[in-house]
């Protein structure tokens, strides 16, 4: 857990005078508020502190980027006598937890940034009990609500990165069978098997969620390239194929997977959901096994080959 904190001024003075009054935190500086925005999106700070007039990017327009790049940061706001109306409407606008006017003393600035650590352990705590209520309880693979909460941020990121972003709709084919002729317990085997199968190969990055009975789907955020989606689908594919020992038996089932894409196939995770569901089912109709790519591309399962893009 980071307990680093980036102060963020283009006054290189006053950045060496923070960091000298901060000298007891793990404290890292930054001049070029551009620069601390792409130091933000690493997730490796638990506080900021930033003045707010700056060139190019002010302390509200970063501390407003920094929300959403980097939202549990706690984020703090240095202002002039004359800013307080305008950094009063930057709480609102920019979530910031304070302000201090300058100058600011030495021991106001210490207890400031060490209250501040103290609501980033809290944030952090009532995030991790809120994800926990949100596992699936045979899997421990995130719930539908969950996944969409993650899913909507990370499209959000692609939508500012201009990178890509996919959903993986799973359906396992000869679940039915499986249960209906080993019983319960042995379609509880297969879903928490193809549950470790599947967390083995994504990244940690990525959300994997069981959607329900024997749905399963995957979210790969931050891909440079859309044909990423298609190996990962086809690997997962060939994975799920893999026999699952079980009670002297081998519990065999098949994956058909579908492939939606952000921004080919939607500009909302609600529509690229749709469409990857869409793809999982012609999967299914053209025998199950296989991936399908949402819209008029198609690769047959193992190929490796597009029809379409």
């Amino acid at each position: 857990m980071s307990r680093k904190i980036l102060l963020v001024d283009d006054d290189r003075n006053l950045l060496d005078a923070l960091a000298l009054t901060l000298r007891h935190f793990d404290v890292d500086t930054e001049p070029d508020s551009c620069r601390a925005l792409e130091r933000l999106k690493s997730g490796d700070y638990a506080v900021v502190v930033t003045d707010m007039r700056m060139p190019v990017m002010d302390g509200v327009a970063l501390l407003r980027s920094a929300m959403f790049e980097s939202p549990d940061t706690v984020r703090l706001m240095l202002t002039g006598h004359g800013d307080l109306e305008i950094a009063m409407k930057a709480i609102n606008a920019s979530g910031v937890y304070r302000f201090m006017v300058k100058p600011v003393e030495a021991r106001e600035l210490c207890r400031t940034v060490s209250e501040a650590l103290e609501e980033y352990d809290r944030r952090l705590r009532e995030a991790a009990l809120r994800e926990y209520a949100m596992r699936d309880e045979l899997t421990g693979l995130a719930t539908r609500s969950l996944l969409i909460e993650h899913g909507r941020a990370a499209l959000a990121r692609a939508r500012r990165s201009g990178t890509t972003f996919a959903l993986l709709f799973i359906d396992l084919d000869g679940f039915k069978l499986v249960n209906d002729t080993y019983g319960h317990e042995a379609g509880d085997k297969v879903l928490t098997e193809t549950a470790r199968r599947i967390m083995a190969r994504v990244r940690e990055k990525d959300c994997v969620a069981r959607f329900g009975g024997d749905e399963f789907v995957v979210m790969l955020a931050d891909l440079e390239r859309w044909q990423d989606a298609l190996t990962v689908g086809e690997v997962l594919v060939g994975l799920v194929e893999g026999p699952i020992e079980w009670d002297g038996a081998l519990l065999e089932v098949r994956a058909s997977l579908g492939v939606g894409l952000y921004p080919a196939h939607g500009e909302t995770f609600e529509t690229v959901m749709r469409v990857a569901d869409e793809a999982m089912y012609r999967a299914k109709r053209n025998g199950g096994g296989r991936v399908e790519l949402a819209g008029n591309g198609r690769i047959p399962g193992g190929s490796g080959v597009m029809s379409g893009a």
